[in-house]
């Protein structure tokens, strides 16, 4: 599992260029493997039911981390962190 970090969070959150003009094939490419990886992690947890956990909060993070991502680009930065400081507020 990854570390969660600010970096981590940063470049997920805010991509570089690259990642952000991936062809539809390249992102349903991306997203099949990364079911996969999740699909092979929870079938350890089957032996080692410590990892559980890590994974169902690796599954959270990676999901807030995409909406995050998909309301940045749609909306821009600077509205986006007047919504999320709205939704926190209440």
């Amino acid at each position: 599992m990854r570390k969660f970090d600010a970096e981590l969070t940063k470049d997920i959150i805010f991509p570089n260029e690259k990642i952000l003009n991936k062809s539809p094939e390249e992102l349903f490419s991306d997203k099949i493997k990364q079911e996969i990886m999740y699909t092979k992690i929870k079938n350890l947890c089957k032996v080692n039911p410590e990892l559980e956990e890590p994974l169902n909060q690796r599954m959270i993070f990676d999901g807030l981390a995409e909406f995050i991502r998909e309301h940045i680009l749609a909306v821009g930065k600077e509205q986006a962190i007047k919504d999320f400081q709205t939704g926190l507020n209440f």
